[in-house]
Formats: C-alpha cells, structure tokens, sequence
C-alpha cells in the first residue's frame, strides 16, 4: 500500500497527464513532417505506432504493479544492484531533461513562427520554464491537478479543431494507397513509436497512484485513443493541405485559421496556442519533476524541490544550446535522438523485466 505521507493521485490526474505529455504538445508539429516518404501514407504509421505503444505500456504498467510502492529506480535497485539503479536513474534524467527541452524549444518556435516572430526565443522558454519549475517545486499533487483541470477543456479544443474544417478535407489526396509498399513508412512509424517512450515516466508515477493496480488499464485505454486522434488528425491534415503539408510549419495552427462557424465564430488559432502554453507548461512541469525525483532517489536526499529552479535554468539553457532552428531540432529528434531513446528505453524496460523474472524464478525455487 502507498504510504499515508506520499504524494498520491488518481488513474484519471495520470491519464491527464499522460494526455499532456503525448497528445497535447504532439499537435504543435505534425508527425508527417520528420520524414521524406509521401505524407499520404502516414497515418498509417501513426496507427502502427500505437499498436507498438500499446506493449511498451503494458510492459512498464506490469512492471510498476508488481512493486506498487516502488518506482522504477528503486526497484532496478532491487533487481539488478546499486550501480545499475545508479545509471538507470541517470540514464532517466538525462532522458527527462531532454524532453523538456525540446517540448520548451517548440513552443518558443512555435510563437516565433505564427504570431510574435520579433521577440527574442529566450523569452518564451524562460517565461514557461520559469512557471513549470514553479509548479514542479510544488509537487506532483499540484501538477496533476493542474492536469486534471485543464484536461477536458483542452480535449475539447483539439476535437472541435478536428471537426470543424472536416467539410474540407478530399478524399482523393489519399489517393494512391502505399504504391511503394509498407516498406516506405518504416521510418516513420519509427520516429512517432519513440515519442510514446515517454510513457516511461509512468515507472515514477504509478508508486503515488491511489489504485495501482488500474494503471496498465487506463495506461492502454489512453494509448489506443491517443493513436485513433493522432491518425485522424494526420488523415484531416493531409486531406486538407494536399502534398504541400510538408512545406507547412505549424500545420495545427494553420488548421485553426480555416475554423470558421457562420460569421462569428472565427480566428481561434490565439485559443489553440493558449492551449498549447498550458498543456506544454503541464509536460515540462512532469518532466521538471521527474529529473528531481531520479535525483533524489539515486543520491538518497532527503529534500528536492530546491532542486526544480536551478533544473529549470539547465533545461532552458539545454533548448537554447541543443538546436539552432526548428528544421534542426526535427533532424535531431528524426535520426539521432530517436535511435537514442528507443535503445535506452528499451533496453531498460527489458533489463528489469530480465531482473524480475529471474527473481521470481529464484524464489520459487527455493
């Protein structure tokens, strides 16, 4: 059982901010736009990459529910040895701070680029950055309510952004289906598999669930809607904007512009970006709070949320340093940064599932 003095959420505040770390900041950059194939045919690999998340999920989820008060670094403790917990959490930091990173640097890019392109990008990471370390020093109680505050309102946007410019959308520009085979959107489904890796932070939420045992159920129900939004919004884009979608920057906020109801009801892309602000601001947030929670747990420190503003500074100096422009950042998380994750994430979740089943073994040997 969790301890009384832990922080605890719900299933639905982890299901919020499962929402906010991979579909709400996701929409800022279409998945079409990392790789060369035709972008007719990659919805198919946003399907795809969901059925793949969907294992990732169950395996982490699984994994965190056998050990309900442990997180993902102090049962790698237990399984593998102190070293190895010791590099897995290190390994999980780096991996956290890079995330916020590049989360921060697309919502300064995506300011620059629509609306405010004469002031300067450190503005808009700071001032966001500033704010989600203030909200991470607060806790995770704090976060997830935050979460699950503004989950349903911007669920909501990012429906009506999909089902109103619907009457514009033609079929024929899906027309012709894979003529070069599966093969083509490979790559692809490789590059949107690797954002679902975030999911990882589940292995230090689900220790502060009220009933771990519901993870790996709301985990899965969530993963499997995400991947249905994100292949129909790939589907209205690319049946709207045609083969000039990879020209497009932003291409959700151009969406917004078309959003027109009879005379009065127009010009909500000022919405769409607030939205983007508060559901960005959330992830970094998460992430703030899960590079001070591997700290804290591989260091034994007693406190950590002095920690969140100087980690805040690290994360805004690493989106400043990391990426020259937007088309930089894109070819980092395409080729690099996606071989990257997948082999450290991946290779992790299947070192402590090696761990625990020889565990197990080991006792019921005995």
């Amino acid at each position: 059982m969790n301890s009384p003095t832990r922080e605890q959420i719900s299933p639905y505040q982890m299901l919020a901010l499962m929402f906010f770390t991979r579909l709400a900041s996701r929409t800022l950059i279409c998945p079409t736009t990392m790789t060369s194939p035709p972008t007719r045919d990659l919805w198919i690999a946003d399907a795809v990459s969901a059925a793949v998340a969907v294992i990732f999920v169950v395996a982490v989820c699984r994994l965190g529910e056998k050990y309900p008060d442990r997180s993902i670094i102090q049962y790698a403790g237990d399984l593998l040895g102190g070293p190895v917990r010791v590099g897995i959490g290190i390994t999980l930091a780096a991996y956290f701070l890079f995330v916020g990173a590049y989360s921060a640097r697309m919502l300064g890019e995506a300011f620059t680029m629509s609306i405010m392109p004469h002031t300067p990008l450190t503005v808009f990471i700071a001032g966001i950055t500033l704010l989600a370390a203030n909200a991470a020093r607060g806790g995770l109680e704090i976060i997830a309510r935050a979460g699950e505050l503004l989950f349903p309102i911007i669920l909501a946007l990012l429906l009506l952004l999909l089902i109103l410019p619907f009457d514009q959308v033609d079929p024929t520009r899906f027309l012709p289906l894979l003529p070069n085979g599966l093969a083509e959107v490979i790559p692809a489904t490789t590059i949107e598999f690797m954002f679902y890796l975030e999911f990882i932070v589940l292995g230090l939420l689900i220790p502060h669930l009220r009933a771990p045992e519901k993870a790996t159920r709301f985990a899965v129900i969530f993963t499997a809607a995400n991947g249905l939004f994100m292949t129909i919004m790939c589907l209205i884009m690319v049946g709207i904007f045609g083969p000039t979608l990879d020209a497009l920057g932003l291409q959700a906020f151009l969406l917004a512009r078309m959003v027109r109801v009879g005379e009065f009801f127009e010009r909500v892309e000022s919405v769409l970006l607030a939205s983007w602000v508060l559901s960005t601001g959330v992830k970094i947030s998460l992430m703030i709070w899960g590079f001070c929670t591997c700290l804290q747990q591989i260091g034994g420190l007693v406190r950590w949320r002095h920690l969140s503003y100087p980690v805040g500074v690290l994360l805004t100096a690493s989106s400043l340093l990391l990426f020259t422009d937007v088309a930089n950042m894109a070819r980092l998380l395409a080729e690099p940064w996606t071989l990257v994750s997948i082999t450290s994430v991946l290779v992790l979740t299947a070192l402590l599932w090696g761990g625990h089943i020889l565990r197990s073994r080991g006792e019921n040997e005995r």
